[in-house]
């Protein structure tokens, strides 16, 4: 089984009627869709699952809800996307989708991928940003972050490997590395950590999410997590 969890604000979502989802790969159709909205009134198809939310956390707390309610029942492989995908991965989301359909993975970045989705490489699919100052978002304080959510004893790398978007598959069992009570935490911070790591925390977590799910090409072998 493979659910789909996607984040809206205001973005059309045509795609999911008269794209890859619903015709033009026809697997696709038996995909469970779970539709987060925080835009405003929604006349749209229906879906598995249809939920407004409070417009607060970007895509971090919508992925953090679902997570959370669904922790029990999780599907073999979950897709996170934002309203419109498209911007940040070129013209590989067909590829992305049959990847993820076709092949067992842990942690499946949706980007700018070159080739057959073999097991990635950082050159060429993963950005590099720096923890202290990240030359592509000043200010942002990725080293607060990572301490708020894995812990303050973590030892925080002095650069990270991402894929800018914050879009991604996970199989089941990397989801299940942490426990509910983790991602209940991270969700909770959404609303409940000082006031400038909050704004800045769905930033932060779009570099982090390699690390939070280990992902093993990327991910910081840090034995205090």
């Amino acid at each position: 089984m493979i659910d789909v969890v996607i984040a809206r604000y205001n973005e059309e979502i045509s795609w999911l009627n008269e794209g890859v989802m619903r015709s033009q790969t026809h697997i696709h159709k038996n995909f469970r869709i779970f539709f987060y909205n925080k835009g405003g009134d929604f006349n749209g198809p229906k879906f598995h699952h249809y939920e407004s939310l409070e417009n607060i956390g970007r895509e971090s707390h919508t992925y953090l809800t679902h997570i959370t309610k669904n922790y029990n029942s999780l599907a073999d492989k979950t897709i996170f996307l934002q309203g419109r995908p498209f911007d940040h991965c070129n013209d590989n989301f067909d590829n992305f989708i049959n990847a993820v359909v076709e092949n067992n993975f842990d942690f499946l970045p949706l980007g700018p991928q070159y080739g057959d989705y073999k097991p990635y490489r950082r050159l060429g699919v993963f950005s590099k940003t720096r923890v202290a100052d990240p030359i592509e978002h000043k200010g942002l304080d990725v080293q607060g972050a990572m301490k708020m959510v894995m812990g303050k004893a973590v030892e925080v790398p002095k650069e990270l490997f991402f894929v800018a978007g914050a879009q991604f598959a996970c199989s089941k069992e990397t989801l299940m590395i942490h426990s509910k009570s983790f991602y209940e935490k991270v969700l909770a911070l959404h609303l409940k950590a000082p006031y400038g790591l909050q704004m800045q925390l769905p930033y932060s977590l779009e570099r982090m999410w390699p690390y939070i799910f280990q992902y093993e090409d990327v991910y910081y072998k840090n034995p205090s997590l």
